[in-house]
């Protein structure tokens, strides 16, 4: 049984979260999102599938102390950096999802930079989180063709969460 400690926000992580706990061999262990924010899709989805929601402190806690223990992390749109107790204790690592492609749009603005710069493909990317910002292994990235006269931040943020 992998234990997955789940990060992130939007429909994209409700999604995902309905998957994983659909999988055999697969026990989602907690749940760190907005939880913050009124209306929060993933909190909403965590909530009704009965899956632990945690803040960043409370989700830091809870691993000092050994109550939290997971064998994977996924970030998908997490927004907080990760280090620590976070980097170490997954015996297989912290996974993100990077919606931009690595190494050449680190952090954030990429669907921004993509527009501005009038660029034909755009990229997804999946790496190892380190203790840097988007520097760790890259696993894979997905290339797609964009249209550079048409795209927009919400156009470009949908076509990424397909691919």
């Amino acid at each position: 049984m992998i234990r997955i400690l789940l990060m992130g926000r939007k429909k994209i992580t409700a999604e995902l979260l309905q998957k994983l706990v659909q999988m055999k061999n697969v026990s989602v262990v907690g749940v760190l999102t907005d939880n913050h924010l009124s209306g929060s899709v993933t909190t909403a989805m965590a909530k009704r599938l009965g899956i632990e929601v945690y803040t960043f402190e409370e989700a830091l806690k809870k691993l000092e102390c050994g109550d939290l223990v997971f064998d994977l992390g996924l970030s998908v749109l997490y927004w907080r950096k990760l280090n620590g107790k976070f980097l170490k204790i997954p015996r297989l690592g912290v996974i993100n999802f990077h919606p931009a492609p690595l190494p050449e749009y680190k952090g954030t603005g990429g669907y921004n930079l993509a527009i501005l710069e009038g660029r034909r493909t755009w990229a997804v990317s999946a790496h190892y989180v380190d203790e840097s910002i988007d520097t760790g292994p890259i696993i894979s990235v997905c290339e797609f063709d964009i249209d550079p006269d048409n795209e927009t931040c919400v156009t470009l943020e949908n076509k990424s969460m397909r691919e």
